[in-house]
Formats: structure tokens, sequence, C-alpha cells
């Protein structure tokens, strides 16, 4: 049973559904666990794990382009749009919700800029050229995004107060 915070028609591809993509998100909503709170206790291990499984997706996407396997990169480009999804959702503390996507996107506080926009055209042409550079720019904003905010967090423990009037 695939639960439908995560069910979008994107993650249909080779036998495989969005619960293979958001197993952890899917058992969530589907209340066959409750432990998401391990995923914010440990948040930066499961981000490297994260980050990591991207840098292979990336290598194997490059690869697929230079020799024009176009046929073949659409997979690894959902893999690699999954992973993308679950590092942003993560670093605001949430799970991926396709619910009133737009909507939750909007309410994030720790996002790329025009991420709507730019998402949108990644997860609707995921086998085009631009899309990867564009997924790979996502992850390089996100990544500078989430290590700003582990610096900020780690002043607020320290008692520093925050001087440049964000909240990130």
């Amino acid at each position: 049973m695939i639960a439908k915070e995560i069910n979008h028609p994107l993650f249909y591809i080779n036998n495989r559904t969005p619960k293979d993509f958001f197993m952890k998100e899917n058992e969530y909503y589907l209340q066959k666990d409750n432990s998401v709170t391990d995923l914010w206790e440990d948040s930066n291990t499961v981000i490297d794990r994260i980050l990591a499984n991207w840098d292979l997706f990336k290598e194997e996407i490059v690869s697929l382009f230079s020799a024009r396997k176009v046929t073949a990169i659409k997979e690894p480009m959902i893999d690699g749009i999954a992973l993308f999804l679950k590092f942003l959702f993560l670093c605001n503390h949430q799970l991926v919700n396709f619910h009133s996507f737009e909507l939750n996107i909007d309410k994030l506080d720790r996002k790329p800029v025009n991420l709507q926009e730019r998402l949108s055209f990644v997860m609707n042409h995921p086998q085009q050229y631009h899309s990867f550079i564009q997924l790979s720019e996502l992850f390089s904003e996100q990544r500078k995004i989430y290590s700003k905010y582990l610096a900020m967090e780690k002043l607020k423990q320290k008692g520093v107060p925050n001087t440049n009037g964000s909240n990130t």
C-alpha cells in the first residue's frame, strides 16, 4: 500500500513505486512506523548518506549523458530527485509530502531560491541535460543552506546572538 502523501506519478518507473523511493515516509504515513524522531536525532548521518548516494548517481548520470544513452538517464535522475526531496525536507525537519506539494514547498524555511519553478522543471523533464544541471545546482545550494543552518545552530548553543538578521 502506498500512502497518499508520497504518491506521485514520477516515481512509478520500471516496476518501482513511490514507496521504493520514500520507504520511511510511507511507513510513517501508513502508521506502521512512528519512529521518525530517529531521523531528526541522527539527521547528519542520514544527510551524509543521501549526499554520498547523490554523488554516485551524479557520476552515473554524467557517464550516461556522455554516452548519449538518453533512455537510460530517466531512472537515475528520478533517484536523484527523490534524494534531493528527502534532503530538502529533512533539512527542514519534515518528511516528503506530495499532498499540497506547492504549499508544503512554500512553507519550508531552508530552501534554494526559486525552488518551486526549478524543481517543477526538473520533475517534468528528468531526461533533459538542463534538468540534470539544475538538480546538481539545487543539491549544491541546499548543501550550503544546510551548512549555514548547522553553523548558526552551533552559535546558538554557545549563546552567540544572530547578527545577520536571518532566522536560518
